[in-house]
């Protein structure tokens, strides 16, 4: 029974993957955030630069983050975050 969770739980996160936009930063959240969030999570949010830069270091912190990432790791990961996942209204950067 667990198996079967388990590969249902997999085949969903990597459609969740697919669906991320291409650019740098990319890969650093396929491989790092999706430890612990599902993507939609963070595809749903729509925070400005600073914004998520406070979140990636507050996960960074956090026992099971992404202790592993380095200062460009992040500043790369932000990048990608702010520009796909940023705020909608043009007026809010």
């Amino acid at each position: 029974m667990w198996f079967s969770a388990t590969v249902a739980m997999a085949a969903v996160a990597f459609s969740a993957v697919q669906d991320l936009p291409e650019g740098p930063g990319k890969a650093i959240l396929e491989s790092n955030c999706t430890i612990c969030h599902d993507l939609d999570r963070v595809k749903a949010k729509h925070y400005d630069k600073e914004s998520w830069q406070g979140i990636v270091e507050s996960m960074r912190d956090k026992r099971g983050g992404p202790k592993d990432l380095t200062d460009d790791e992040i500043k790369v990961l932000v990048d990608y975050l702010s520009k796909n996942f940023g705020p909608t209204d043009p007026d809010k950067k």
